[in-house]
Protein backbone atom coordinates (compact mmCIF):
# COMPACT_ATOMS: atom_id res chain seq x y z
CA UNK A 1 0.00 0.00 0.00
CA UNK A 2 2.69 2.54 1.01
CA UNK A 3 4.42 1.89 -2.51
CA UNK A 4 1.54 2.95 -4.05
CA UNK A 5 0.97 5.84 -2.49
CA UNK A 6 5.04 6.72 -3.04
CA UNK A 7 4.27 5.84 -6.83
CA UNK A 8 1.29 7.52 -7.16
CA UNK A 9 2.39 10.91 -5.49
CA UNK A 10 5.90 10.34 -7.66
CA UNK A 11 3.42 10.50 -11.00
CA UNK A 12 1.71 13.48 -9.28
CA UNK A 13 4.71 15.63 -8.57
CA UNK A 14 6.06 14.48 -12.00
CA UNK A 15 3.20 15.54 -13.73
CA UNK A 16 3.15 18.72 -12.27
CA UNK A 17 6.83 19.39 -12.79
CA UNK A 18 6.04 19.05 -16.37
CA UNK A 19 2.71 21.00 -16.45
CA UNK A 20 4.72 23.90 -14.69
CA UNK A 21 7.50 23.46 -17.66
CA UNK A 22 4.54 23.57 -20.22
CA UNK A 23 3.23 26.82 -19.18
CA UNK A 24 6.28 28.39 -18.98
CA UNK A 25 7.52 28.03 -22.48
CA UNK A 26 3.93 28.99 -23.37
CA UNK A 27 4.01 32.00 -21.55
CA UNK A 28 7.24 33.15 -22.93
CA UNK A 29 6.26 32.04 -26.74
CA UNK A 30 3.10 34.21 -26.40
CA UNK A 31 4.43 37.23 -24.24
CA UNK A 32 8.33 37.53 -25.34
CA UNK A 33 7.92 37.27 -28.99
CA UNK A 34 5.97 40.15 -30.14
CA UNK A 35 8.53 42.03 -29.70
CA UNK A 36 10.81 39.92 -32.36
CA UNK A 37 7.57 39.42 -35.19
CA UNK A 38 6.54 43.10 -34.82
CA UNK A 39 8.81 44.27 -37.71
CA UNK A 40 8.00 41.23 -40.07
CA UNK A 41 4.31 41.96 -39.42
CA UNK A 42 4.90 45.69 -39.97
CA UNK A 43 6.72 45.35 -42.93
CA UNK A 44 4.05 43.29 -44.80
CA UNK A 45 0.94 44.71 -43.54
CA UNK A 46 1.85 47.95 -41.98
CA UNK A 47 2.28 49.75 -39.33
CA UNK A 48 -0.77 50.84 -36.32
CA UNK A 49 -2.81 53.56 -37.62
CA UNK A 50 -4.26 55.96 -34.91
CA UNK A 51 -6.91 58.53 -35.92
CA UNK A 52 -7.94 61.38 -33.32
CA UNK A 53 -11.75 62.42 -33.26
CA UNK A 54 -12.44 65.63 -34.99
CA UNK A 55 -11.56 69.30 -33.67
CA UNK A 56 -13.09 72.58 -34.78
CA UNK A 57 -12.01 75.91 -33.91
CA UNK A 58 -12.36 79.78 -35.01
CA UNK A 59 -9.29 82.12 -34.96
CA UNK A 60 -10.77 85.63 -33.31
CA UNK A 61 -9.08 88.52 -34.12
CA UNK A 62 -8.58 90.99 -31.08
CA UNK A 63 -7.19 94.70 -32.00
CA UNK A 64 -5.35 96.67 -29.32
CA UNK A 65 -4.08 100.37 -29.50
CA UNK A 66 -0.31 100.87 -28.32
CA UNK A 67 1.55 103.95 -27.38
CA UNK A 68 5.14 103.72 -27.89
CA UNK A 69 7.38 106.61 -27.33
CA UNK A 70 10.37 107.20 -29.31
CA UNK A 71 12.72 110.17 -29.49
CA UNK A 72 10.04 112.40 -27.56
CA UNK A 73 7.85 111.42 -29.84
CA UNK A 74 4.51 109.29 -28.72
CA UNK A 75 3.55 107.45 -31.76
CA UNK A 76 -0.23 105.36 -31.73
CA UNK A 77 -0.56 102.12 -33.40
CA UNK A 78 -2.25 98.89 -33.71
CA UNK A 79 -1.81 95.93 -33.14
CA UNK A 80 -3.55 92.83 -34.15
CA UNK A 81 -3.33 89.33 -32.16
CA UNK A 82 -5.31 86.15 -33.15
CA UNK A 83 -7.06 83.58 -30.20
CA UNK A 84 -8.06 80.23 -31.43
CA UNK A 85 -11.70 79.26 -29.31
CA UNK A 86 -12.18 75.97 -29.79
CA UNK A 87 -16.05 74.57 -30.59
CA UNK A 88 -17.65 71.84 -28.94
CA UNK A 89 -18.87 69.41 -31.67
CA UNK A 90 -22.47 67.62 -30.43
CA UNK A 91 -22.49 65.69 -33.50
CA UNK A 92 -21.42 64.41 -36.90
CA UNK A 93 -22.66 63.59 -39.84
CA UNK A 94 -20.07 61.25 -41.79
CA UNK A 95 -19.97 59.60 -44.97
CA UNK A 96 -17.23 56.94 -45.49
CA UNK A 97 -16.25 54.96 -48.66
CA UNK A 98 -13.59 52.31 -48.24
CA UNK A 99 -12.42 50.34 -50.30
CA UNK A 100 -10.38 47.06 -49.22
CA UNK A 101 -8.01 45.49 -51.28
CA UNK A 102 -6.49 42.19 -50.42
CA UNK A 103 -3.14 41.62 -49.85
CA UNK A 104 -2.05 38.73 -52.45
CA UNK A 105 1.04 36.92 -51.33
CA UNK A 106 2.57 33.38 -52.58
CA UNK A 107 2.11 32.22 -55.96
CA UNK A 108 -0.83 33.22 -57.50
Amino acid sequence: MLRRIIAISFILACTSIAWFILAGTIFSRTYDSGDRLKPGVVSVWGAPQEQRPPTASFDRADYRRVETETDGRKTVRTEMSTTAIPLPLESSRISVALVLNHRQKGLL
